[in-house]
């Protein structure tokens, strides 16, 4: 400090002085409380952006695992329902669909059997009668694990034990016909039911496995 300030600041009185210290102090409290307010904003913009970023995380993470919980649920409903596909698929092919074709053409020939149309070649006929039944018997007790049912059902007993009957009286040679006595057995006639059923059962799969090839195609572009 030189000499001409220390002679005014000696010059100065208590009033002055207070005056001087009150200014100079008022300026200071000023500056700080200016520091103080924008340091406090600056760290509540801070904060408030650090609390944005944790809530939009959190949020991100709660889609992100929403999104794995479906795509789970799909991926496992997908798996279920691929199941059942194939598994339908195989009663079509291997079980309902060749004894329905079977009947089917059975049936056609039958008819015109029974009205003496095919009489040229009666023996020929019957002997496809008999293989026919066969391979229908052999569907039933090889595949019985694609029947649609809990249990096998007691109609597909009596179709095979008609047919049984059948074959053995029509294979006779020289002597293709079944005897009065023998028709008139319960056990020997023809099961019109298990027909019905058969028809029914493989046009209700057919219905399902339409379904589920539609339900199949659904989930795979959900999965994309």
């Amino acid at each position: 400090m030189n000499t001409e300030t220390s002679k005014l600041l000696e010059q100065l009185s208590g009033a002055q002085w207070y005056a001087v210290a009150s200014t100079v102090l008022s300026v200071v409290l000023a500056a700080l409380l200016a520091f103080v307010i924008a340091y406090l904003k600056r760290k509540g913009e801070q904060y408030a952006t650090r609390e944005d970023f944790n809530q939009l995380l959190s949020q991100t993470e709660q889609t992100t695992k929403l999104t794995e919980a479906i795509k789970s649920q799909i991926s496992a409903g997908a798996l279920v329902g691929q199941s059942e596909l194939e598994f339908r698929k195989a009663q079509l092919a291997d079980f309902y669909g060749p004894v329905y074709s079977r009947l089917k053409l059975s049936r056609e020939l039958y008819n015109l059997w029974l009205g003496q149309k095919l009489v040229e070649v009666n023996l020929s006929i019957i002997a496809l009668f008999c293989r026919q039944n066969d391979a229908i018997i052999d569907v039933i007790t090889t595949r019985a694990h694609l029947i649609d049912d809990a249990e096998i059902p007691e109609v597909f007993t009596r179709f095979m034990t008609s047919v049984t009957i059948w074959n053995f009286y029509t294979s006779r040679p020289g002597q293709p016909w079944i005897e009065e006595h023998v028709t008139a057995l319960p056990q020997a006639q023809w099961p019109e039911d298990f027909e019905k059923y058969i028809v029914t059962k493989t046009q209700e799969l057919k219905r399902r496995l339409d379904d589920l090839h539609r339900n199949a195609a659904f989930q795979l572009a959900e999965l994309k």
